[in-house]
Formats: structure tokens, C-alpha cells, sequence
């Protein structure tokens, strides 16, 4: 167990004995410049999938924010939640961040990561509506953006192979290209498709 971890532990433990019941949560100490800060969780290691998930949580300026990845997800149920431990204090996330988190977790190295409702206030309109404007240049300024698309199945490997085989014949196909290969891909790369609105209403046609 790394140093940082077990200073964790010890915070955990120390705010359950020292704190009444309703002071035990971990709350947001507020961003000085909401505009343009912006909070980034760490994910501590650890080998067990089982073991409590453990968080640090760090203010930077987003302009001179270090490297970090960013985590796109769905929120899932929001009455449906489990507790992590951030800052050593108890922080209830709902089952899929939660999930999502115990599999992010490495097993030895720290993972800074940019996760929504972990970094902002969600109990604090006046910082939300300052954060939200910038989640566009948090993405686009984070290292990579991880996509969980929820925890796997039996169907997950399937889907997943085939993927592989798809870009494997994908790959194949490139080395012989057509006029008519190059015009789809010209078709696909128009700015239609990247208009969040032009998805939606495809989707709903």
C-alpha cells in the first residue's frame, strides 16, 4: 500500500470517529474564480477491484491545469448511489461512476481524471453555471477523453470483435481506394456531422 494511500485510509478513519453523522460527507470547498478554475480528481492505485475507491481533489486554473484525462459517461440513477471516499471524507457517486471508477483505478500509478460531478459543485448553482460554460475547453484540453459505456456482459466481447474485424477490413480496403471511397469519406467529413443537433434530429427521424 502506497504512502498516499494509506494517508487516505487514515483520513477515512479519522473522520468517522471524529465527525457527528450529518458532518461525515465531504463537501466542495468553493473555487475562488469559478470562471476560470477548475477541480480534477485523482484516483488512487490499488490491486482490489473490492477496495474502497480513494480520491484526492486539487484546484488548478484551467489554463495551467497539468495533464488529466477527462470522463464522459452517463450518470445513471441518481437514487441509486454508493459512497467513495474523497479528500479521506465520504462522497456518495451514483452506481455507474462508481463502477467506473473501480475499473479507471490502476493497480500501482495515480490517474488524475476530470469527472463532472465529482469536480463541480452540483449543490452550488452560482459554480455550476459558471463550470458548465467550460466543460467544452475541459474536454478539448485533457489529455484523452475516456467513454464508459457502463460494465460489460456477454454481449460486450461479441461487439467488441467484431469491431476489430470491422477495422481490420476497414484497414484492408484503404489500400485500395476508389474515386467513390475517397468521395464518402469527403461526405462524411462535412461539418453537418459534428453539429450536435443534426445527430439528435437524425436520431429522432
Amino acid at each position: 500500500m502506497s504512502t498516499i494511500q494509506l494517508r487516505e485510509l487514515v483520513e477515512c478513519c479519522t473522520a468517522i470517529s471524529e465527525c457527528e453523522p450529518g458532518e461525515l460527507a465531504f463537501v466542495h470547498t468553493p473555487l475562488n474564480d469559478p470562471a476560470k478554475e477548475i477541480r480534477i480528481a485523482t484516483i488512487y492505485p490499488s490491486a482490489s477491484i473490492d477496495s474502497p475507491v480513494l480520491c484526492g481533489l486539487s484546484t488548478f486554473t484551467l489554463s495551467t491545469a497539468p495533464d488529466y484525462e477527462a470522463l464522459s459517461y452517463c450518470w445513471g440513477d441518481e437514487n441509486d448511489s454508493r459512497p467513495i471516499f474523497l479528500r479521506g471524507r465520504p462522497y456518495r457517486v451514483t452506481t455507474n461512476l462508481f463502477s467506473a471508477l473501480r475499473q479507471l483505478r490502476r493497480a500501482e500509478t495515480e490517474r488524475r481524471i476530470w469527472i463532472d460531478s465529482i469536480c463541480i459543485n452540483q449543490s452550488s448553482h452560482h459554480e455550476k453555471n459558471h463550470q458548465i460554460p467550460l466543460m467544452g475547453d475541459i474536454y478539448k484540453r485533457a489529455k484523452q477523453v475516456v467513454a464508459w459505456l457502463g460494465d460489460s456482459d456477454e454481449e460486450t466481447r461479441i461487439a467488441l470483435d467484431l469491431l476489430t474485424d470491422w477495422t481490420a477490413t476497414t484497414k484492408r480496403l484503404s489500400d485500395y481506394r476508389p474515386p467513390s471511397w475517397d468521395a464518402l469519406c469527403n461526405l462524411l467529413e462535412r461539418p453537418y456531422w459534428t453539429r450536435l443537433w443534426a445527430l439528435q434530429e437524425c436520431v429522432l427521424a
